[in-house]
């Protein structure tokens, strides 16, 4: 069982909102552009462990830095275009507002633009359920480096012992694991070929009430 905690970090694409299909159509619009073949759902959900450039890159298969910036920014203009149309899964809403009315405390740490997460809650009426988004090119270090979720820890006041991490991928797990952080791993977007029970993550939960438990309201 996870300890009683009082502040929940949320990863976003993959565990809040179901945006994986819209990463993946803005990447290979992106990739496509360049000349680049397109590439699976499960390769770009795969990929989104990385940093943006990162991941452009590995998808192109190419180590030229200069080119995988312009993937990197093509890639965040298509997405820019379809943020508003991304939708929350199903029971995220409700959870989230049990959770702020029991006067939880939640921030989102993830390796997407802070602007492009901003819309996407503002779209979907959640935005001001968390006191901040430190997106990648907000956070000191993307995932899965800790700096984020320290960054995070730091903007809250609290020790990363008083956190839990909610997150779909091992950069979440991995980002938790280094700085002592017990983690939640879901499993309604899975979509990554090894399987979430071997990411490392303190618990799998299959609904997002199922953080209803694992918190302990005042």
């Amino acid at each position: 069982m996870i300890s009683p905690r009082t502040v929940i970090l949320f990863d976003n694409d993959g565990t809040l909102t179901d945006s994986i299909p819209a990463v993946a159509r803005a990447t290979n619009a992106a990739l496509q552009a360049h000349g680049f073949p397109e590439v699976s759902t499960e390769e770009v959900a795969d990929g989104m462990r990385y940093e943006t450039v990162r991941r452009m890159a590995r998808h192109a298969r190419i180590s030229d830095d200069v080119l995988a910036l312009i993937l990197s920014r093509d890639f965040y203009q298509h997405l820019e275009k379809s943020a508003a149309s991304v939708r929350l899964f199903n029971g995220v809403k409700s959870t989230l507002i049990k959770l702020h009315e029991a006067g939880i405390q939640m921030g989102i740490v993830s390796n997407n633009r802070q602007l492009v997460i901003e819309r996407v809650l503002e779209a979907n009426g959640i935005a001001d359920y968390f006191m901040f988004v430190i997106g990648e090119d907000t956070a000191d270090e993307p995932k899965p480096a800790p700096g984020g979720i320290l960054q995070a820890c730091r903007l809250f006041g609290v020790d990363p012992e008083a956190c839990i991490m909610v997150g779909d991928s091992m950069s979440d797990s991995l980002a938790a694991s280094a700085v002592k952080m017990r983690s939640v791993g879901v499993s309604w977007n899975h979509h990554s070929a090894a399987p979430i029970e071997s990411m490392g993550f303190s618990r799998i939960i299959d609904h997002p009430e199922e953080l209803l438990s694992l918190v302990q309201f005042s």
